[in-house]
């Protein structure tokens, strides 16, 4: 299934990657203060937990040195600390970071609601009720979704990923070298998926948008439809726009398991570089057996992070799309609604602000 197989018009608009990004950060930026809370914290948090790799690290050399009792449980205690401070911290950073921005996304779905209801009847009925519907919903439910879920992971995990290579670097230079051999491995997957997920997102959209359009006018035809007896075809179209959906979901299913498969394939290579690299360096005395075990449970702590954040592409790709939708909403207010108010009058532009605004305007 090709988009070019797809045969229902798009006549809303759909705002570009960049567009998009200006909008977002234009409105973030408004809250500039609250944001850089909020990932401060999630950066103290992140590094209060990256302490506990060295901390281990530690406790095997003073076992494997024979140290006195006190350094064990002092140790340990340190340990203890730094995981209950990085918890916390995490925690309190990511209620911040939902809070700010499902408080941005509510002032984005109050716009496209407000530019929804205004849009004028000759452009609802040339792209379809449907079209509109989705994206005040379905586009709507995708981006909230990946902001409460996904946006505080994927910044943790962002953090996680950038301190783990400084530690793995301080601890010595060959191994965090040796861990980036999975780089390319990343770098190749993520291209694939990212080349193909935006188009195939976007055309499950349309294609849903076009099922849940045939329904609407079997419903509101329904007379008509008995009257004729012609459920067969609308049953049939209906039918066929279903298959088409899901097809080209399919589609998106492969795409998904093609790119775990190989982030698990890169996380094996990497873990197994770091392993037999530090192995080499402790035998020949370039690092202590605390700080080879640093390095791999270092590189071990990447697996989550780096799952996340590259895993999390799929739900980011879907919310990018609705996003890209919703504001193509929004710029129908500034290229229609709002050029159309001076040839209106002030008595016409009152009516639309209601009652409220007429009694403070008099």
């Amino acid at each position: 299934m090709t988009p070019e197989q797809t045969d229902t018009p798009v006549t809303l608009p759909v705002a570009n990657a960049r567009r998009t990004r200006a909008e977002i950060f234009r409105r973030l930026r408004a809250h500039r203060r609250r944001l850089g809370a909020a990932l401060l914290t999630l950066l103290g948090g992140t590094a209060a937990t990256l302490a506990t790799p060295p901390v281990l690290g530690g406790i095997v050399d003073a076992v494997a040195e024979g140290a006195g009792r006190g350094r064990v449980p002092a140790l340990g205690i340190a340990l203890v600390a730094a995981t209950a401070v990085g918890a916390v911290l995490a925690y309190a950073g990511g209620r911040m970071l939902v809070a700010l921005v499902q408080e941005v996304l509510a002032e984005l779905r109050e716009d496209v609601f407000e530019t929804a209801v205004h849009l004028p009847v000759n452009t609802l009925e040339s792209s379809g009720s449907s079209d509109v519907v989705s994206r005040v919903t379905r586009d709507v439910e995708a981006v909230s979704e990946a902001a409460s879920d996904v946006l505080p992971e994927v910044t943790n995990a962002s953090f996680t990923i950038g301190l783990s290579l400084v530690g793995l670097a301080v601890l010595d230079l060959r191994l965090a070298l040796a861990g980036l051999l999975c780089l390319p491995v990343h770098v190749y997957a993520t291209r694939q998926f990212l080349r193909r997920s935006h188009r195939v997102y976007g055309d499950i959209r349309r294609l849903e948008s076009a099922r849940g359009q045939s329904v609407i006018e079997a419903v509101r035809g329904a007379e008509s439809i008995r009257a004729y007896r012609t459920q067969d075809h609308h049953l049939d179209d209906l039918a066929e726009r279903s298959v088409r959906a899901i097809e080209r979901q399919r589609d998106g299913v492969g795409l998904r398991n093609r790119f775990t498969g190989l982030l698990n394939a890169a996380e094996f290579l990497g873990l197994a570089a770091v392993l037999v690299t530090g192995f080499a360096l402790f035998g020949s005395g370039a690092v202590t057996l605390g700080a080879a075990t640093a390095a791999a449970l270092y590189f071990h702590r990447l697996f989550g992070p780096v799952g996340a954040l590259l895993g999390s592409l799929d739900d980011i790709q879907r919310a990018t799309v609705g996003l890209s939708r919703l504001v193509g909403i929004t710029d129908l207010d500034r290229h229609h609604v709002r050029h159309e108010e001076p040839a209106q009058g002030p008595a016409a532009r009152m009516r639309r602000r209601g009652p409220a605004a007429a009694r403070t305007s008099t």
